[in-house]
């Protein structure tokens, strides 16, 4: 009887386990410099998320590429699951800018689109100020 037992509760852990839907993220940890995007394509890439601290009040963002065009946009969420676009940029060869104040939970930075060249980086900087 308890083999029986010990049999139904491992497949309703398995189960269990198998429906939780985890989304990976990486920490940004304050003043730190991390990279969410790099791309050689000049079509839309999305970069890589980052979960910031509960108390984040700015982002600074930087796009960096070397082509003759370029289109970027920061990204936030709550969830992790639904982004929404809170910050572009459309300077040819990249952008230093700063969002803020703000509570989202998640950012990444995406390339929308760049015309020639032959990297895009995107970069950025969590602050508690």
């Amino acid at each position: 009887m308890s083999r029986f037992k010990f049999s139904l509760l491992g497949i309703f852990t398995f189960l269990v386990i198998l429906s939780i839907t985890i989304y990976a993220q990486v920490s940004a940890l304050y003043g730190t410099t991390v990279t969410s995007l790099s791309t050689g394509l000049t079509t839309a890439v999305t970069g890589t998320t980052f979960s910031l601290p509960a108390d984040t009040k700015t982002i600074t963002w930087a796009v960096v590429a070397d082509g003759s065009a370029l289109s970027a946009a920061l990204q936030a969420s709550l969830d992790n699951v639904t982004f929404f676009t809170v910050d572009t940029t459309v300077v040819a060869t990249g952008e230093l800018k700063n969002y803020g104040p703000t509570g989202v939970k998640f950012v990444r930075i995406n390339a929308v689109s760049r015309t020639g060249g032959t990297a895009t980086t995107g970069t950025l900087i969590i602050s508690r100020r």
